[in-house]
């Protein structure tokens, strides 16, 4: 019902010179991006005044898909989302808002991303205000990190190479259960992991 008076559709190439030309025919002002997997190009950012793009970290930290997994993988402290203005590049823009909070390792992951997106669902009336009030947002402080299928299949395999030496190592005396413990957690968080780069 909320959605019943919007023309939704499935958009195969958001570049699409024919998708273009729609946007452009219409002439809108604004276009928020919220978990778009693919990349906007010059022509497509240049049909709107701004666009703008709701990522699942604290940027420059995990650029990228899967930025709330990646935050667990690595143990971090901090989760959080970021509003911020589309530029060209993947989840480069100025930042408009961001809201941090801890991390419970005792949530699924599915549990921690919901939430995260409950609370920026909560903050998007004050992003749109800032818009409109032409807010141009803070820079972001450097690079930051990106992560994708290529540093995942590394990871991975320093996982299984790290079990053998230790398997080698120590021999049947190898703790088989913190084995079984650390294959379950990142079995775990692979079960998240969309890896569609």
């Amino acid at each position: 019902k909320l959605f019943s008076r919007l023309n939704i559709q499935y958009v195969k190439n958001i570049n699409d010179r024919n998708f273009i030309n729609d946007i452009r025919k219409n002439n809108y002002d604004y276009a928020f991006s919220i978990c778009c997997n693919q990349i906007f190009k010059k022509k497509l950012i240049s049909s709107f005044y701004r666009i703008i793009n709701y990522h699942s970290s604290l940027l420059p930290k995990y650029k990228g898909l899967n930025s709330t997994l990646w935050s667990i993988l690595f143990r971090e402290k901090y989760t959080g989302y970021s509003f911020h203005y589309v530029d060209g590049k993947i989840d480069n823009g100025n930042i408009i808002l961001q809201e941090k909070f801890k991390i419970n390792y005792d949530h699924p992951y599915k549990k921690t991303e919901i939430y995260k997106t409950l609370l920026a669902k909560d903050s998007l009336q004050k992003v749109i205000y800032r818009v409109l009030k032409n807010y141009d947002g803070n820079k972001q402080e450097n690079n930051g990190s990106y992560y994708g299928k290529k540093e995942l299949k590394k990871l991975f395999d320093k996982e299984i190479n790290d079990t053998v030496t230790n398997l080698e190592y120590y021999g049947p005396k190898f703790d088989m259960d913190n084995i079984n413990k650390e294959t379950n957690r990142m079995m775990n968080i692979l079960d998240g992991f969309t890896v569609k780069h």
